[in-house]
């Protein structure tokens, strides 16, 4: 039977999709839905989750989950099935059925007549029909290979038999075995390979099963072995954890004892030859039939394994079947054998990288020349993006330093810190580092190790300490001119982060982009001028459109450029704080960047800010994507800021959409992640959030008492962009609605004449709204209307529509006071139209309001608005509302407030009439 507890199900989305659309198609007919896997992918959660919606659905379910040992027994499946119904459909078979079934189900004793296969299986048909004519039946078999033969034999012979009645047979399958008996595999059953998880699918399991957060490297280990089974992920975990989850550089994954077990019968039964050649298979990187021959014992040691199947050729390379044989295989051999094969193989390999890494497992002490090949090859590595692959070939070139030669060990180690960094270890990046301090003389190498704890802690959420470390090695004697140009633009991107001292921030900007000019180095120069140009920006400098220019045109950065430090990601920022919607489009071209370049730990940070800019445009459903995406890898790369930032834009999707408890947990979390000095764009975004929140609540006096303080740190520190600061016309607003006119006008002074200075497009536009809102709470309606209509002005030449239709409700209730009563209706539909697209519930509600107390009617239309077609949809395929609203990323309220409009436009009263409604 299914648990009684619900069940998680991580990283299936589009196989539990196909489960609820198979399920919903139920009542047209018998339907089969076969899901195919190899044991551990994962089919039996899948399996659990179908009964469950299908109970959900008010479905009647016969489960059984059979075993291998259970699989002789005779009828032990049918018994299981019908365990459950039994005592009400007994007595409605006819005597020969009821008889047959009740000896088969050992319920009676044959009384000297045997029962007949084919009456236990007309029994069986007979009480599925019953079932099935009060309520949709579903059939459920887990490991439906294990399905004993008489079993077997009489649901074949039931499921043949089916025409017209509901019955649905959902089962799960092992990959490369049979369905058992006769009549299971025919054209009414949908076969549904069950795909390997994703590596954020992994992640999200490790860490709900077992609290286990890895570093992104390691992940990638574990999804690699693993090969997406979430058995193997989870035995994985469990043996890493065990040892602290940590892996040495060049250290193979260990596998676990209760996984050994799986794959060692198939590697022992091989000769010994054979076994020799898989482990130089799996040693390989492109391991080829001459190559393992030329490492072993020729082409006669490798045919075994791939009669065995335990090897495959597949485009003139060996491939291990899967993932986890070959780290067994590997491990089968001892460490002096692997040293050896080592040394052999770094002979016969070509590529610079693969040779210096066998050269590295094969040294036995420090070797300088080895360390230096090991140099070259990470040098090799960085160039193609592999930043994991460089810093372990980094770290292994340390291990092989003579202890004596400390300047080598501490530059191999610094080079791996930021290797590993960008790769998203940040927490290995740091332990490394700190190592280094505590060695490290005066001097130039101590200055670049500060400079790289510096730029570790700015990103990993201590902006305090990055600014203390950068006053060091800017400070330190010998430190070199990029050094030196590196710790100021890292000092005053602090200072940034934090929003504190925002004129010292441009003075140590301003030096870094005067050294960063001497060095000659385009990746100094862009990071150093881009942070300049930021900044000149952010305090409200005219002058930087033109040194954000210069960024631009310094062009593309070099390979070893860290993305977020590059002239494009500088450029988007720009333009996402000036109104630019190219700044989109950048922010995409900075994600690829990072992924082609395996610059993980850029990535949170550039898919947080693609999140604000899609926010914005109002792509609400891709924002709450991208800052899902965002919060899970900063969780894999250690970057606590990241995950605090992504948060605070997702809070920001949810309020808009009026999910109210989300939206607090999302904020909440983001400001106690952020804390008080930590990255100020989370504590702006968390801030906005709420104080929009309540504002939507028509709570205007908590949203004032919100916001007021961040607004006045912000200014009090310079803050000149009315881009940076996005929450101050929700302020205005709430004030406003207080009453507090006056205080109100004050901040609309601050607010008009910065979008005048800097010709802020959005500034303008929620200046000229405000402007309006002060003039009709004085009782200047045509002041107000003159406002309002400037402000439409100002939304026609940028596109952010959900600022449009604040404007555009704003606008109706002012022509609506003004007895204006069809300019109101048609200004309030269009505002409540635009708010509905967006799924902005709670504001759709306040336009139907004001539309309903003109008499108008609460829609001008009867077609759907876009958003309510998507959920019309997906309800129509038979998703509950909860599922719609995880597939849509809106609350179960916006779901509800949609379902309730759909169904009066459609002029329906159910889920089944819009579905009919909708296939007609």
């Amino acid at each position: 039977m299914a648990p009684a507890t619900p069940v998680e199900v991580i990283g299936r989305e589009e196989e539990l999709a196909a489960v609820d659309e198979f399920l919903s198609s139920l009542p047209a007919g018998p339907r089969g839905f076969v899901l195919v896997g190899e044991a551990g992918c994962g089919k039996t959660t899948l399996w659990q989750a179908g009964i469950e919606a299908a109970r959900e659905l008010e479905l009647l379910v016969l489960a059984a989950s059979p075993t291998e040992a259970e699989s002789r027994l005779s009828f032990a499946v049918l018994s299981d099935l019908l365990g459950g119904v039994l005592a009400e459909t007994l007595e409605e078979l006819p005597e020969p059925q009821r008889h047959a079934l009740e000896v088969a189900l050992l319920l009676r004793a044959p009384g000297g007549r045997s029962p007949d296969e084919r009456a236990v299986a007309t029994a069986f048909l007979t009480v599925a029909r019953t079932l099935a004519r009060a309520t949709p039946l579903l059939v459920a078999v887990d490991d439906v290979q294990w399905l004993d033969a008489s079993s077997a034999a009489v649901i074949g012979f039931a499921w043949r038999r089916l025409r017209d009645e509901p019955v649905g047979l959902l089962v799960t399958r092992r990959a490369e075995t049979p369905m058992p008996g006769a009549g299971l595999d025919d054209e009414r059953l949908r076969r549904l390979e069950v795909a390997p998880l994703s590596l954020g699918a992994l992640h999200r399991l490790l860490q709900a099963r077992l609290g286990l957060v890895l570093s992104r490297p390691a992940l990638r280990r574990i999804h690699e072995v693993a090969g997406g089974n979430a058995f193997f992920a989870l035995e994985f975990g469990r043996a890493l954890d065990r040892r602290g989850a940590t892996l040495a550089a060049g250290e193979p994954l260990p596998v676990p004892a209760e996984l050994r077990v799986l794959v060692r019968d198939r590697l022992v039964a091989l000769p010994k030859p054979t076994r020799d050649a898989l482990a130089a298979a799996a040693a390989l990187s492109q391991p080829t039939i001459a190559l393992v021959a030329a490492a072993g014992e020729g082409e006669e040691a490798i045919a075994p394994a791939l009669d065995a199947h335990v090897l495959e050729v597949e485009g003139g390379r060996l491939r291990f079947t899967h993932p986890l044989l070959a780290s067994a295989a590997y491990e089968e051999a001892n460490a002096i054998t692997r040293r050896r094969l080592h040394r052999r193989l770094a002979v016969l390999v070509r590529d610079e990288e693969e040779r210096a890494r066998h050269l590295a497992l094969a040294a036995d002490g420090p070797d300088p020349k080895v360390a230096a090949a090991l140099d070259r090859a990470a040098d090799h590595a960085r160039s193609r993006g592999a930043s994991a692959a460089a810093a372990e070939l980094c770290e292994q070139a340390r291990r092989l330093t003579p202890p004596a030669d400390l300047d080598a060990v501490h530059r191999r180690m610094v080079a791996s810190a930021r290797d590993r960094f960008s790769a998203g270890d940040t927490l290995g990046a740091g332990a490394l580092l700190e190592e280094a301090l505590a060695s490290v003389p005066d001097g130039g190498l101590r200055a670049e190790v500060l400079g790289s704890l510096a730029l570790l802690h700015l990103y990993d959420g201590d902006q305090a300490q990055a600014a203390e470390l950068g006053r060091k090695a800017l400070a330190e004697p010998g430190a070199s001119e990029r050094t030196r140009a590196d710790a100021a633009a890292d000092l005053a991107g602090a200072l940034l982060f934090m929003r504190e001292d925002l004129d010292a921030a441009l003075e140590f900007a301003t030096l870094g982009a005067e050294l960063a000019a001497r060095t000659h180095d385009r990746r100094v120069q862009g990071e150093s001028l881009g942070m300049r140009g930021l900044l000149e920006c952010l305090v409200g400098r005219p002058e930087a459109a033109s040194t954000m220019l210069a960024v631009r045109e310094l062009g593309d950065a070099p390979e070893k450029t860290r993305v977020v430090g590059s002239p494009s990601f500088h450029w988007a920022s720009y333009l996402l704080w000036t109104d630019d919607p190219e700044a989109a489009t950048l922010l995409r071209a900075c994600h690829e960047d990072s992924v082609v370049r395996g610059d993980e730990g850029s990535v949170p940070l550039v898919l947080g800010q693609l999140a604000l800019a899609e926010y914005l445009a109002g792509n609400w459903v891709e924002a709450a994507r991208a800052a899902e995406e965002a919060y899970e890898i900063a969780l894999q790369t250690g970057q606590r800021p990241q995950e605090a930032l992504s948060l605070s834009v997702r809070a920001l999707v949810r309020a808009s959409l009026g999910a109210e408890a989300d939206a607090r947990a999302d904020a909440n979390e983001a400001l106690a992640l952020a804390g008080e000095r930590g990255m100020a764009i989370t504590r702006i975004q968390a801030t906005w959030a709420l104080g929009l929140l309540e504002l939507s609540l028509e709570r205007p006096e908590e949203a004032a008492r919100l916001i007021a303080p961040e607004r006045e740190r912000l200014l009090a520190a310079g803050v000149g962009e009315p881009g940076t600061v996005r929450f101050i016309p929700d302020e205005i607003e709430a004030l406003v609605a207080l009453g507090r006119l006056d205080e109100a006008e004050t901040r609309l002074v601050w607010l008009d004449e910065r979008a005048r200075t800097l010709g802020r497009l959005s500034a303008l536009a929620a200046a000229a709204r405000c402007s309006g809102l002060l003039a009709a709470a004085r009782g200047e309606s045509d002041a107000a209307l003159a406002d309002f209509e400037r402000a439409l002005g100002e939304h026609d030449r940028f596109s952010m529509p959900f600022e449009r239709a604040r404007t555009l409700l704003a606008l109706g209730g002012a022509q609506r006071r003004a007895k204006k009563k069809a300019a109101a209706r048609e200004t309030l539909g269009e505002a409540l139209a635009l708010f509905e697209e967006l799924g902005a519930s709670l504001w759709a509600e306040k336009a139907g309001a004001e539309l309903a107390s003109i008499g108008g009617r609460v829609s001008s239309r009867h077609d759907l608005t876009p958003a309510e077609e998507r959920v019309a949809a997906l309800v129509a395929e038979g998703r509950t509302n909860r599922e719609v609203a995880a597939a849509l990323f809106v609350s179960d309220h916006t779901v509800e407030f949609h379902l309730t409009r759909i169904y009066r436009k459609l002029g329906v009263r159910s889920r089944a009439e819009l579905a009919r409604k909708l296939s007609g």
